[in-house]
């Protein structure tokens, strides 16, 4: 009896996803964790790989009752209002805006020491679910408030749903550092919110 083959997976990639990345000693000695003190729904993992010279940033999926709140909030709010240089017109997803607001100073603040510290290091934003959401919205933010160039900075989300509205879609699929973005075609998640 053979095992089942699985389901092919659908990709959408702007750049290959760099060996050193999936197969990097991991994880790194020092692992501080940030967790906003007014929620519990915001989770990251700021680490520092010096074997293939990254500043990591990684966002957890939805697993507080929090996130799940955050998840179903799919009115769209003003992105230019949000995240600096967004078009006019471009609207962000609120409860993953709310998530991601609730802890992006503390972020924010160690990207910029790390950043300091370690100037030719790439800054991956990365993220599953609700993570990939907010690895976006870090990116966007990150690049503008620490000025840091297209050619450091990239992106990894996993089964990520929509950010926000088709004009921001446009807006960071046109940016020039790497956006990478996996999903399986089985996976409702990445469909989410529905379009009107």
């Amino acid at each position: 009896m053979s095992s089942p083959t699985p389901a092919p997976a659908t990709t959408t990639t702007t750049a290959p996803v760099p060996a050193a990345l999936i197969s990097a000693h991991w994880p790194p000695p020092t692992l501080p964790e940030f967790s906003a003190k007014e929620s519990r729904a915001f989770k990251s993992l700021l680490a520092i790989n010096d074997n293939i010279k990254a500043i990591i940033v990684l966002f957890r999926g939805s697993l507080e009752p929090q996130n799940f709140v955050a998840d179903i909030r799919v009115n769209l709010v003003d992105g230019p209002s949000r995240v600096p240089n967004l078009p006019s017109g471009a609207k962000v997803h609120a409860g993953f805006w709310s998530t991601w607001a609730a802890g992006k100073n503390d972020v924010v603040t160690w990207v910029k020491i790390m950043r300091q510290q370690h100037r030719n290091y790439k800054v991956v934003a990365t993220g599953h679910s609700l993570g990939g959401s907010m690895a976006v919205l870090a990116a966007l933010n990150l690049r503008q408030t620490l000025s840091i160039p297209d050619a450091q900075l990239v992106v990894y989300t996993y089964g990520e749903p929509r950010v926000g509205s088709v004009e921001l879609a446009s807006y960071v699929s046109n940016q020039a550092f790497d956006v990478v973005r996996f999903v399986h075609e089985d996976d409702v998640v990445p469909h989410l919110p529905l379009r009107n």
